[in-house]
């Protein structure tokens, strides 16, 4: 690809005739020539989040839709609008830049989510695919839950999620030696269960008080941020947290731990003891496993159930288990 802007022909192509706008709060969509999408929200809160894809070169436009759709369903709001910044190597041609557009159009899609701008070019600053998505949601001007001690620190899904999927990826023959085929499916299933929008919905609709997806930092990072946003401590069951074994093999592959690796796709969720049990009802319903994996308590410490304290992690682990896989190529 030629260093610039991506032609107008092939944005046409590849973006604008395959853009659907089923969003009533759409006023302006993307096209050429339009510089802003417009929004009208008549009334209701405005949440906007942005996040980048740095650690991933796979699946990036699926990771870039759900990583900022999940920051909006923390804040239980319902995703409206996606805008996509692509940033692509020379090296790079443009089947690549369309598997990316196709894949945040599917994502898009199953969200019910318009993408109504961005940018995107050819330039020599990046060394591969660079992407960066913000999301804005809406949301009525409630005001939630307090959270208080005595709540029940609860985790959707399983630990690990976005991190392990992206080492299958980047390193898939090296781990195809050490997971069976089971593990192998498993983990790979994971590409469906990155989004955290709809148990985001129902548990605020069920008397959650705060929400925290599990990115950076893995189930350890956010349990830190979620306790500093509630001003307690938290008691933690280890033993409570979901680690599959295909996980627990690539952590012992690459010397790190589950606790520890970013897991877009779970939800962390401080809820009232008398509201926990109707929570994990309905989400079973909808597929979605619920786990009581802690207790929030008045002294801001952050233990497990021997006494041990739980450090902030100071870095992702993923970060560590992609340079061992880059020294070894």
């Amino acid at each position: 690809m030629e260093v610039g802007k991506i032609s107008n022909k092939d944005l046409e192509e590849i973006i604008f005739d395959k853009i659907k706008n089923p969003r009533v709060e759409v006023i302006q969509k993307s096209g050429l020539g339009i510089d802003a999408g417009i929004l009208n929200f008549a009334g209701d809160d405005f949440v906007i989040s942005t996040d980048p894809i740095t650690g991933a070169s796979k699946g990036l436009g699926r990771l870039a839709v759900n990583v900022s759709a999940n920051d909006i369903a923390t804040e239980g709001a319902d995703p409206v609008a996606l805008l996509l910044t692509i940033l692509m190597p020379p090296k790079s041609d443009l089947k690549e830049f369309e598997e990316i557009i196709d894949e945040a159009l599917a994502e898009c899609e199953k969200l019910g989510m318009d993408l109504i701008g961005g940018h995107s070019e050819v330039t020599d600053a990046v060394t591969k695919p660079l992407v960066s998505s913000t999301v804005i949601g809406r949301k009525k001007a409630l005001k939630p839950q307090q959270p208080k001690p005595g709540d029940y620190l609860a985790m959707t899904k399983e630990a690990g999620i976005e991190g392990a999927l992206i080492l299958l990826l980047e390193d898939k023959e090296n781990l195809e030696r050490i997971l069976t085929p089971e593990e192998i499916n498993h983990i790979e299933g994971f590409k469906d269960k990155l989004s955290v929008v709809k148990e985001g919905k129902l548990a605020r609709m069920y008397g959650a008080s705060l929400l925290h997806d599990v990115t950076e930092g893995g189930v350890f990072g956010g349990i830190w941020e979620l306790a500093t946003r509630s001003g307690f401590g938290v008691y933690v069951d280890r033993e409570k947290i979901p680690v599959h074994s295909g996980l627990e093999k690539i952590c012992k592959e690459y010397s790190i731990s589950p606790y520890n690796l970013i897991s877009s796709g779970s939800m962390l969720i401080l809820i009232g003891a008398e509201n926990y049990t109707t929570l994990k009802v309905k989400l079973a319903e909808c597929g979605i496993e619920l786990e009581k994996i802690g207790v929030l308590k008045k002294e801001k410490s952050i233990i497990d159930l021997e006494g041990n304290n739980i450090e902030m992690p100071l870095a992702d682990h993923l970060y560590k288990a992609l340079a061992l896989i880059k020294d070894k190529k």
